[in-house]
């Protein structure tokens, strides 16, 4: 189903907020949980119409409030005020070096800045945001009840932009995808939706348009968001909260598994695959341990998800795609690439204070990714920019990447092109596996061209972030070449 946004009425596009359905449906019903605290519906409720006023009262200037935050509820509680005040947010990575921070205030021009207060190497980045106004430390959390103020309805603007999230810049410098609300209300009306009972942990950070899509399922169904406390693993925080939902990318999922973590004793109905190299070494060791998860391919631009299947029995693996396209998107290939279009599909790219959308005359937005339908299913292969040129043959390192993983047992892998007098561009892999013998067992399943004329250790002080930066993964080896490495 797929119906265009832009053509919705000034009534259609003005919605009762979700928080305004479940403060009086269910009031008491927890909506954020996290380690022995909750907020009820109703609690959240008031607390963002009471900083949604603070935030107006202000009378900031345009452009959007940049969160510098680790995952947090009060991040979660600030992203929702900004909401219902009709200001854009844009949620930062608080690992980002000063140099991305300072390109990234330059772009945007932002409102203001709230940066958490027990953030590590806050001085470090409050010198960077010096001379942007500041939301005091605890303002999303300031909200204290005010008799009666739930029995006012709490309305959004769904065509209004909301925030900005930036891309995860795989391949080079981030840019800021902007959303409207619509956008994420459509991603979170999929076939299998939540109910009241359930409980999603956030396990992925609110920067990543994963992680923000969490609260639009659990909101939408009147569900609870739980976060992890830092100081305990993924596993227990499964079974302390009674997790039934899990959005993970692939390390994740393959260090549960490594553990040894017993999935059939814990409340989970559904486990989310993407953001990664999914093997099928790493989908039969999930059905051997009794676990069905759902792949996904998506993107920031498109709000999340673009389509999902579940993976059922070893047919579902012999066959590996990622299904048909989900509810209000629609999904073409044009040479090779992968087009979508939708409800779903974002504003725009922000540069220097405009929203510009990229799309074809047909209406299409270009993914960058490669692949295939058949039979109204999507492969995808790769990504155009990801592909390099080594002794005159074309590379596409996805699937390379995902044999090394298969081979070795790898939980992580990038293959990449440095410059080489010989090659032009010389084929290197940089994995978290042993590369011993690994060579001589891809020699029997790739053409030689294929097969990386180098092997590197993961680097130690690599990102922590959902996708590994293709770019620094690149900069990175060919820094260790020139020391020597081989």
């Amino acid at each position: 189903m797929y119906c265009d946004i832009n053509r919705k009425t000034a009534d259609e596009r003005r919605i009762l907020s979700p928080l305004s359905v479940f403060g009086a449906k269910t009031p008491d019903a927890p909506a954020m949980i996290w380690k022995n605290q909750s907020v009820s519906y109703l609690r959240l409720l008031e607390t963002v119409m009471k900083n949604a006023a603070r935030l107006k009262a202000m009378n900031l200037p345009q452009g959007p409030v940049i969160a510098v935050s680790s995952t947090t509820p009060a991040l979660l509680l600030l992203i929702w005020s900004c909401f219902h005040a009709g200001i854009e947010i844009c949620p930062v990575n608080p690992g980002f070096a000063p140099r991305q921070l300072e390109a990234i205030i330059e772009n945007l021009r932002p409102a203001a800045c709230w940066l958490q207060a027990d953030l590590p190497g806050r001085l470090r980045i409050e010198n960077v945001f010096a001379h942007v106004p500041r939301l005091e430390p605890d303002f999303a959390l300031n909200g204290e009840t005010a008799e009666n103020i739930h029995q006012e309805p709490l309305y959004l603007d769904l065509l209004r932009s909301a925030d900005l999230i930036l891309t995860s810049g795989s391949s080079g410098a981030p840019k800021a995808a902007v959303h409207r609300l619509a956008n994420h209300f459509a991603s979170a009306d999929d076939n299998d939706p939540l109910s009241p009972d359930d409980r999603y942990l956030q396990s992925l950070p609110m920067f990543h348009i994963g992680g923000l899509a969490i609260a639009f399922r659990c909101f939408r169904a009147g569900a609870a968001v739980v976060f992890r406390d830092p100081a305990k693993n993924l596993a227990h925080e499964i079974l302390r909260h009674r997790i039934t939902h899990l959005s993970l990318v692939p390390t994740q999922f393959y260090r549960l598994l490594k553990e040894g973590f017993d999935f059939r004793k814990t409340a989970l109905k559904k486990i989310m695959l993407g953001g990664g190299v999914i093997t099928a070494k790493l989908l039969e060791d999930a059905l051997a341990s009794g676990v069905c998860p759902h792949v996904s391919y998506g993107m920031t631009e498109t709000s999340s998800q673009i389509c999902t299947r579940k993976i059922a029995s070893a047919a579902d693996i012999s066959d590996l795609h990622a299904g048909p396209p989900l509810k209000h998107r629609i999904v073409a290939v044009d040479k090779g690439e992968i087009l979508v279009k939708g409800d779903t599909l974002f504003m725009g790219y922000r540069r220097n204070g405009r929203t510009e959308l990229p799309l074809d005359e047909n209406g299409f937005f270009h993914t960058g990714d490669t692949g295939s339908l058949k039979h109204g299913c999507l492969y995808v292969t790769g990504r155009i920019d990801s592909r390099f040129v080594s002794g005159g043959e074309n590379i596409q390192p996805e699937p390379i990447e995902r044999l090394i993983c298969e081979l070795s047992g790898a939980s992580r892998a990038i293959v990449t092109g440095v410059e080489d007098p010989e090659w032009g561009m010389m084929a290197v892999a940089v994995t978290d596996a042993s590369a011993e013998g690994l060579k001589e067992k891809l020699k029997e399943n790739l053409a030689p061209h294929q097969v990386p004329k180098v092997f590197l250790p993961w680097p130690k002080d690599a990102e922590t972030g959902l996708k590994v930066s293709r770019h620094k993964i690149r900069q990175y080896a060919s820094d260790m070449l020139q020391k020597g490495a081989s």
